[in-house]
């Protein structure tokens, strides 16, 4: 695998990368450690060699394109259902997989009923849907997202990579994109590929006075998010693709679990008040808080979240599910 890079100098040989992979990836022959082609870059490998002697690493050369073919969509879900933009992604990619002969697939991280909706993306063109459902998954949790959609990068070399640029795709994107050593483009609103499969991505920079055209030549995968309502969905086609379900160490979900067991670090605050703020950020589109945002800025909403009781929103119990779950003032 291009991606794991080992330290000679600090690696001893102990066999703990070895033992922890829960895919067989890892072996000892001779006076290093052999990477096989099931490596699905999960992490664990790095995260729990004590010498620390592994990193992931890509250089701009050490890959092949070739090998990098489709176009991979991330499906978002909010609240148990679909987020409209995934079908505004899987309608651009259509156009654009025409161009140069790529399939459209997609995947989908989440708890119980993922694979349901995972089978309401079939009539709209695409060619595979990879599901990881497990109870793990409920609720968002950055870093164990971006393990799963990680092992279904490396493992069918997606060429192109597409993610709503929503509050969650926002936080997904550039962890993969420092995952995979790749260049992010954030918030496109107009994508189009070459010949040669580099994808061009266009978004507004300097207060929208230009038009930023943006392209990734020297490493894979492609990855950008993309606004929500700049795309219109696609016509719906008589279904043709698959569904796989993705096969879940037992392994990989215990090193997720145990991150989550300990008392609360820094990193989890950040990501609960991540999560508080998506819900905040959701209330004010929907604008059910128009008359708080009369009297409040954003920035004093932000600081004082439990300050406020919404009457009559949809979002006030999810939010406070999230207080309650994390226990967390």
């Amino acid at each position: 695998m291009e991606f794991l890079k080992f330290d000679i100098n600090k690696c001893v040989l102990c066999g703990v990368c070895v033992e922890k992979c829960p895919f067989g990836a890892l072996t000892i022959e001779g006076n290093g450690i052999v990477v096989g082609d099931a490596c699905r870059m999960c992490g664990l490998c790095v995260r729990n060699c004590p010498e620390k002697a592994i990193r992931f690493e890509q250089k701009a050369k050490s890959f092949d394109k070739d090998k990098w073919k489709n176009f991979l969509i991330y499906v978002e879900q909010e609240r148990g259902e679909i987020h409209p933009v995934t079908f505004e992604l899987i309608g651009e990619a259509r156009k654009m997989a025409v161009k140069v002969g790529y399939q459209v697939n997609c995947v989908i991280v989440g708890g119980k009923g993922t694979k349901e909706n995972a089978e309401k993306l079939l009539p709209y063109g695409v060619d595979n849907v990879y599901v990881y459902e497990h109870e793990g998954f409920e609720g968002f949790r950055a870093d164990c997202y971006t393990d799963a959609v990680a092992d279904c990068i490396a493992a069918n070399k997606p060429s192109s990579v597409l993610i709503g640029a929503t509050a969650l795709g926002r936080s997904l994107a550039p962890r993969l994109s420092t995952r995979f050593h790749t260049g992010l483009t954030a918030d496109c609103t107009t994508l189009d590929i070459r010949s040669n499969t580099d994808m061009i991505q266009i978004r507004p920079a300097f207060g929208g006075n230009i038009m930023a055209k943006i392209l990734t030549p020297k490493t894979r995968p492609q990855l950008c998010t993309v606004r929500y309502k700049v795309f219109s969905a696609p016509q719906k086609v008589e279904p043709f693709g698959t569904i796989e379900q993705m096969q879940i160490a037992d392994e990989f979900m215990d090193e997720i679990g145990k991150r989550y067991t300990d008392d609360f670090s820094k990193e989890l605050k950040y990501e609960l008040q991540f999560q508080l703020r998506g819900v905040l950020y959701r209330m004010e589109e929907e604008y059910i808080l128009k008359p708080v945002l009369e009297k409040y800025s954003r920035e004093e909403i932000m600081a004082m979240p439990e300050s406020f009781r919404f009457e009559n929103c949809d979002y006030y119990e999810e939010y406070r599910k999230l207080l309650k779950q994390y226990s967390w003032k």
